[in-house]
């Protein structure tokens, strides 16, 4: 039985010899077989949700709001704003729009939805046929994560499930983080997400600014103390000073001043 730091370093090996990993991405493929209908259906599950409301004539905000959430719901399905919705949630708007209820399950599994009963009953089978316990198994998928965020490389264009779910979860507490820090009482909060969606908007077309933003984050930047912090803040507003001078067109550059303290 390969464990640990042997099951990791096995694998990195196995993938720099050119095989594939796909326990974890078999497991999700499973899921068909528990399947009784089959959707036939060449589209997002936010195209098959407007599909069906706009035919049963159902408005979006009056949807979401007997969801019992806000008015842009169901609109941020549709529009695959929301990658990642809530099953319960989803379950209840297949109701509303007309599905089904014996076939809600299998249709939820088409979209990569699976109900958390029949998720657990795949893995029990899967621990059955490899012999695990339970904590074997919860160790063996730390493992599977483990190894994706140490090599994400070797995942990304692999369509792999879990280094989806590994990205989705991130993108969840970061949006969860960003949503109180915008409430915060000052106002201040409100402006740095502000900022960081114009800054994130504009790596897009600047290679640069991607790449310096991603070596800035290459580091913990929780390690420096405030007289740290405030070094690397006056430097940046030393260049950024230069900057603004460079390419004002008229008017007085905008000038920021050097700080004592945060």
């Amino acid at each position: 039985m390969i464990t640990g730091n042997n099951y990791h370093d096995s694998l990195v090996s196995l993938i720099n010899k050119g095989y594939t990993v796909i326990r974890y991405n078999n497991f999700r493929r499973c899921k068909a077989m528990t399947r009784k209908y089959y959707l036939n259906f060449d589209g997002t599950l936010g195209e098959f949700i407007k599909q069906h409301r706009k035919a049963k004539k159902i408005n979006a905000r009056d949807l979401s709001f007997e969801l019992g959430k806000g008015a842009a719901y169901i609109y941020q399905i549709e529009s695959e704003r929301n990658k990642n919705p809530d099953y319960d949630n989803v379950y209840k708007i297949f109701k509303y729009i007309g599905i089904d209820e014996d076939k809600i399950e299998d249709y939820l599994e088409s979209f990569g939805l699976m109900s958390p009963e029949r998720e657990q009953e795949l893995i029990n089978k899967q621990m059955q046929q490899n012999e695990l316990t339970y904590d074997e198994y919860q160790q063996h998928e730390e493992n599977e994560k483990e190894i994706r965020n140490s090599h994400p490389e070797y995942f990304i264009n692999t369509d792999d499930e879990l280094l989806k779910e590994i990205i989705n979860d991130r993108l969840e507490i970061i949006n969860s983080i960003l949503k109180e820090v915008s409430l915060e009482k000052t106002g201040e909060g409100f402006k740095l997400v502000k900022n960081i969606e114009q800054t994130l908007t504009n790596m897009k077309s600047n290679k640069k600014l991607y790449m310096f933003m991603q070596r800035l984050f290459d580091n913990n930047l929780s390690l420096l103390n405030e007289d740290s912090l405030v070094k690397v803040l006056n430097e940046l507003y030393k260049e950024m000073n230069e900057a603004e001078k460079e390419n004002a067109a008229w008017g007085e550059p905008i000038i920021k001043q050097s700080i004592d303290k945060l």
